[in-house]
């Protein structure tokens, strides 16, 4: 497991109570010669090149929802620059501020040889 940079508030600030969260991060886990990157809650960063570059990630989990993080045209660029075989979007239409459509992103990322993977919650994937 490799910890990466997300880009992200990371604390609560309330009129009488404040607590620093730590740092933002996003995390690339590799087993059995498969690696998954899991952005965190995060808005686009140009190290995310760095990301695709190095680690190679086979699936790239995005946040997708736009308010305090990535929209999916954000997310289908961040796509291009980590270049990973499937992406499934997170962190959307759980409340109204971040409904999102992420089948948005699908034409565009099947263009670059990227599969959209869109799940239900509780459902799974295999690779």
């Amino acid at each position: 497991i490799s910890m990466v940079p997300a880009l992200h508030s990371s604390g609560i600030s309330e009129s009488k109570f404040s607590h620093d969260g730590g740092l933002p991060a996003g995390f690339v886990i590799e087993l059995n010669g498969k690696k998954v990157y899991h952005a965190g809650d995060t808005g686009l960063f140009g190290d995310m090149k760095l990301i695709g570059g190095i680690y190679h990630p086979d699936v790239a989990l995005l946040p997708v929802g736009g308010l305090f993080t990535m929209d999916t045209k954000l997310a289908t660029i961040a796509a291009k620059w980590i270049r990973p075989k499937f992406v499934i979007p997170m962190h959307y239409s759980t409340w109204p501020p971040i409904k999102a459509n992420p089948e948005e992103m699908r034409e565009e990322l099947e263009k670059e040889g990227i599969k959209l993977l869109v799940l239900k919650p509780g459902e799974s994937f295999q690779f």
